[in-house]
Parts: structure tokens; sequence; C-alpha cells
């Protein structure tokens, strides 16, 4: 780079240098990092670099476009009379074209579809806030790009990109920036995003640190999930025989770009609920088979205990073949009526609404150990969290336990 016609940062420096191999720049950070005007600062300088290139910025739709790229290339090209010089003609906001005296152009899309997305290749693109567009549609667009895709987001909930598939290819590098990266940041500003630190932890997780979490206003709240030891569990329920149930919420497949399975192990003593332990993984049918063979036995199954899988295809085929080659109490798990209606034809986000008024009384206790953390996350980030197959099988359990077959929300007693 022999001319640099504004001032940058250093996101701008580490976008601008594309190590070779590199394909994909994943730029993840928090808010005022400098993320998309220092892409749109590159873009420009690469026009100008490359005669005759095309270049494309694409979003979600062209008013969040007009928010973000379109409003920062605007800034960039008031600031520097060296870009000005370099246009062919000002930019026109019915076209969204950015031409240059060599050739190149800038323009400005958001595409409906797939399909929509085939038409026409680019040098380089850059996909603002990518993760408001389907991976289908970034594919479309990625593979239809002969020199370099850029990508940016703030990491407020998991998504498609997140997947090893694309964070760990050989052709990708991940960037993470935060507001420190910007120099040109004022104190006012700086001072409101700091003060997240302590008011609001996971704004700072997010907007401060550039990190994923879950933005706050989940539905389930942390206070509503109590660890307990395993000495006051045995305290609390002393001679009354508690009888472990376990439930799976199947998925067969070993690829941790799908939903794993979920698998709890609970008991129901004096109208609280005790979840001794929680897992997800990804196995295959028959590893999956020999955890149902295994792990209950580990988590206290009896003769009295019974296991319960989520009937969705995959459930019933497990149902199926454990009922075969073993004498285990399995069968597919049969949702209760609330308000009149199955559970079954309420979608995942109404049951689990259903049953905040049981959690918010703080009838279901954790049994303390290592599997606490990730189930708490799961739980308080819903429906933001990456996956939610241990929360299912908790709702799956609260719902049995606690709603009569054709009441209304009324908890059953004793």
């Amino acid at each position: 780079m022999e001319i640099q016609p504004f001032r940058t940062s250093k996101v701008f420096d580490v976008n601008y240098q594309i190590p070779e191999g590199c394909k994909l720049s994943i730029n993840q950070g928090g808010t005022s990092s400098t993320k998309t005007y220092s892409i749109m600062q590159v873009f420009f300088l690469k026009a100008i670099e490359h005669p005759k290139s095309i270049l494309t910025v694409a979003g979600q739709d062209i008013p969040n476009l007009k928010k973000g790229a379109i409003r920062d290339s605007a800034m960039i090209v008031d600031s520097s009379e060296y870009i000005q010089e370099q246009l062919e003609s000002q930019y026109k906001a019915q076209e969204r074209v950015y031409k240059f005296r060599n050739g190149s152009i800038i323009e400005f899309n958001s595409y409906d579809s797939p399909q929509d997305a085939k038409s026409g290749k680019r040098d380089y693109l850059f996909v603002n806030e990518v993760n408001g567009i389907s991976q289908e549609i970034f594919e479309e667009l990625y593979d239809r790009t002969r020199e370099h895709t850029y990508v940016d987001y703030n990491p407020t909930k998991y998504f498609w990109l997140m997947a090893k598939e694309f964070m760990e290819a050989a052709y990708t590098r991940l960037i993470i920036s935060t507001y420190k990266h910007n120099p040109f940041l004022g104190n006012e500003i700086i001072e409101k995003i700091e003060r997240y630190r302590e008011s609001n932890s996971y704004k700072w997780k997010v907007y401060g640190e550039g990190k994923l979490g879950a933005i706050e206003g989940g539905i389930i709240k942390r206070e509503w999930l109590q660890v307990i030891s395993w000495e006051l569990f045995n305290t609390r329920t002393k001679n009354k025989h508690p009888v472990w149930d376990f439930i799976y919420d199947t998925a067969y497949t070993d690829k941790t770009t799908n939903d794993p399975t979920g698998y709890i192990s609970c008991a129901f003593v004096d109208n609280c609920l005790y979840i001794r332990n929680a897992e997800d993984f990804y196995y295959e049918f028959p590893e999956l088979c020999g955890h149902v063979r295994e792990a209950p036995t580990k988590d206290g199954y009896s003769f009295k205990s019974k296991i319960k899988v989520e009937p969705k295809a995959s459930g019933l085929s497990l149902v199926q073949t454990i009922k075969r080659s073993t004498k285990l109490n399995i069968d597919k798990y049969k949702y209760p009526k609330i308000e009149g209606m199955s559970a079954a034809r309420m979608d995942k986000l109404s049951r689990v609404n259903a049953s905040t008024e049981i959690l918010d009384s703080k009838r279901v206790y954790l049994i303390e150990g290592d599997w606490n953390t990730a189930f708490i996350d799961q739980c308080t980030e819903f429906p933001n969290s990456a996956h939610d197959d241990m929360l299912d099988c908790m709702i799956m359990e609260i719902l049995e336990r606690f709603f009569s077959k054709g009441d209304s929300f009324v908890p059953r007693v004793g």
C-alpha cells in the first residue's frame, strides 16, 4: 500500500494484509471496534489498486446496509480527497454503486434467496452483519467470489458461521476486535461501554470484549435454578426412596454442526424436581444405544425407573431397538395437555413459557456436579443458545410432573 489516504485503526491494518491461502476473514467484535468502517476502507483501496474489480457489499436488507456500510462509506469518501479523485462520479442512492475511474465498482446489494444470490460474480465480497443472512445465501455469494471474502458481526448469539467447518477451516482467519482497537473513540463512549463491566455482564461480554454471549432478557433466570449438594439432597429425601427417571431428546450424528442429543437424569420428590446429571453429545445410532444401556445404570436406574424418549422419528427407532435388546423400561415420551391442547402441538417457546411458573417457584434443583454450568448457561440463554437439547429434556419432565392431563396450569400436589 503506497498511499494511505485516511486515518486507520489496527483493525484496518489486519484486514488489509491478506495471508497467503486465506479466503475468508471473519471479523467478530464488540461495539465501536471499527469493524465495518475498516473493511470499507479496505474495499476502497482494493478497488483503486485493482482496476476493473467488482466489490460487493451484501447485507440482510437495504435499510440495514444504509445504517451500516453505506453510511460508513459516505463518511470515508467525505474525509478523503484522494478517494474523491479516484471516483468517476458521485454515489447515486438509486443505483447503490461507487464507480471508479479505473473501471472498478463497489456495489451494495441484499438477496432474498439462494437463487437470487447466484446472479453475478465478483472479486471481493463483504457481508455486513453476516448473522442476519442464511448460510445458503452466504455460500452462494462466497462460491462466486474470486479473491477474498470479509464478514463482520457482533457475537450476540451463536449462529451457523461459528460452526467448526468455518472457524477451523484452513482458508479462514478469525479477527476479534473491541472498542480498545479504535484510537478515535471519545471518552464518553468508552465510559458507556466500560460501565457494562459492572452493570451488565452479558453486554460486557458481547459489546465490551467481543466474545460470544447471550443478551439478557432470557426467559429462564439463573436464580431459578438452584444448585444443592448431594448431602442436602440426601437429607431432604431421607426415607423417601427417590426414583430416578431418564429423558432423551435424540439426534443421530457425530457432526458438531448439527443438533446434539440431550440427556438428563432426575427424580421427583415432594413436588420438587431434582436433576442429578445432564449432558449433550454427538453420537451416531450405535453409540447412542450404548449410552442408553449404560448411563441410566450409572445414574441410579432401578426397576421403578422410566427412560423416556422424545417421540420424533429418531427417538422411536431408539425405543424399538432398546426394547428388543434389553429389559430396560423405555418408552416414548407422552406430552400432557395444557389448557386443553397437547403440548406436542405447541412450539418450543410456548412449552418453555408454560414451565416458567414452576421454575420461578424454585421447585427445580440441580445436584452439584461439573455439568451445572453448561446446563445453566444453555437454559438461561434460550432462545439465543446454540443448542437447547438439555433444556428440552428438563421442560419435558416439568410438563409431565407438574401439569395434569387436560388441566390448565394446575401444579400437581404431593
